[in-house]
């Protein structure tokens, strides 16, 4: 759709492992999450004003889900703390701040836990909720990708994440309240390095 495509620098299709062997609190309740990434943030709120979205797009979600997209979309500020490719599995989770911290507060610590956590992996994001919609109250996202499976399930066992990073987001985060998603990439475009994806 020439009218949106431009706006997009990166398309991934995260699908659920349901498989909570490699990171045991993975979510079995949701098919999946797509990660668009925005030339610019002014984007947002463009592709839901374009005639070929309006006519075609919407028509399609209603076919396939229960609702717009839209309705279930989180816009965020992405801060990229381990630098990388995205890789085949993601580890994503939304987070809720502790209702003690500001989100100034709560993104710089939460920055800073995550990238000192995510040492060694091929690539750890952290995404800052600027916008989200009804029953999605969330803070932020997070990302952290591996090359397998194995990977995952090592890392997320190391004393490094169970211990350290934990312990640290209880502090700084609603335990109840965090979606754990452990995923594979389906689509992505550009596809990922390695022909993966």
């Amino acid at each position: 759709m020439p009218s949106i495509r431009p706006g997009f620098a990166q398309v991934a299709q995260c699908i659920n492992l349901y498989d909570r062997e490699v990171v045991p609190r993975a979510t079995l309740d949701y098919d999946g999450v797509n990660l668009l990434t925005l030339v610019d943030p002014a984007f947002a709120s463009i592709p839901w004003q374009s005639d070929e979205v309006l006519e075609l797009v919407l028509p399609d979600e209603l076919a396939t889900f229960d609702g717009y997209v839209r309705h279930f979309s989180l816009t965020t500020q992405e801060h990229v703390v381990v630098e990388g490719p995205m890789r085949p599995y993601c580890l994503i989770l939304f987070l809720k701040r502790d209702r003690t911290l500001d989100m100034e507060a709560f993104a710089k610590k939460l920055m800073k836990v995550h990238g000192t956590m995510a040492q060694g992996s091929p690539r750890a994001v952290v995404n800052i909720v600027t916008d989200r919609q009804p029953g999605y109250n969330y803070d932020a996202v997070t990302e952290l990708w591996f090359d397998t499976q194995e990977h995952a399930q090592a890392f997320t066992r190391s004393i490094a994440y169970t211990d350290d990073y934990l312990s640290q987001r209880q502090v700084i985060c609603d335990e109840w309240r965090t979606l754990t998603f452990m995923a594979r990439i389906n689509y992505a475009r550009p596809a990922l390095a390695d022909g993966a994806g």
